[in-house]
């Protein structure tokens, strides 16, 4: 299946990723996600975090130390002290990845926290949050279906690694409302 350019919501000032080189990043505001998926007694700064809409035209890594893009388009969790304006730079914590295949839906193909961040990721539910980013970000753009694969279809899969893939791909498709489509062994969620 071929990948198709996907649409940027409008209030990012141009309509598609067509013309940029390598990387494009949009900083997105994500209060009431933070608000809403923070572990029961947890306490943060909400300031220090960012999320930010981000297009790679090859697999790789990127501008986040820790992140491995699977995907050309995603959304990586940072978090700064600093009163950046951009999300460059930052310490990148967990990232969700996905590749557009026509205006109609999304694939979801990276769900990735960055080694040695779990103490900072256990402050949240931050698979669900990344997925409701996504989920949000597709409908918002038009898209009527949202796709995640199965743990063990993605590259990185490993029997070492089978329960905490499981419990991030599927238990969190699972848990957001998606259901399991058994002829393209892919988790959706209609919009």
């Amino acid at each position: 299946m071929r990948k198709h350019e996907c649409k940027l919501p409008k209030n990012y000032g141009i309509k598609s990723f067509e013309g940029i080189k390598r990387y494009k990043i949009y900083d997105i505001n994500i209060q009431s996600y933070l608000r809403n998926f923070l572990n029961f007694g947890k306490k943060i700064k909400v300031s220090d975090y960012k999320i930010c809409l981000v297009y790679s035209i090859s697999n790789g890594y990127g501008y986040f130390n820790g992140v491995y893009h699977d995907a050309e388009y995603g959304f990586v969790l940072t978090k700064s002290g600093l009163k950046e304006k951009i999300c460059i730079g930052k310490t990148a914590l967990a990232c969700i990845g996905f590749d557009c295949y026509s205006d109609d839906f999304i694939t979801i193909k990276q769900i990735q926290g960055v080694f040695g961040k779990q103490n900072e990721l256990n402050c949240f539910h931050w698979t669900k949050m990344l997925l409701k980013i996504c989920v949000d970000w597709a409908r918002d753009n038009g898209f009527k279906t949202v796709y995640v694969i199965r743990a063990k279809d993605s590259g990185w899969y490993r029997v070492d690694r089978e329960k905490s893939m499981f419990m991030r791909y599927d238990v969190t498709a699972r848990r957001s409302g998606f259901q399991f489509d058994e002829a393209d062994k892919k988790y959706f969620l209609s919009l």
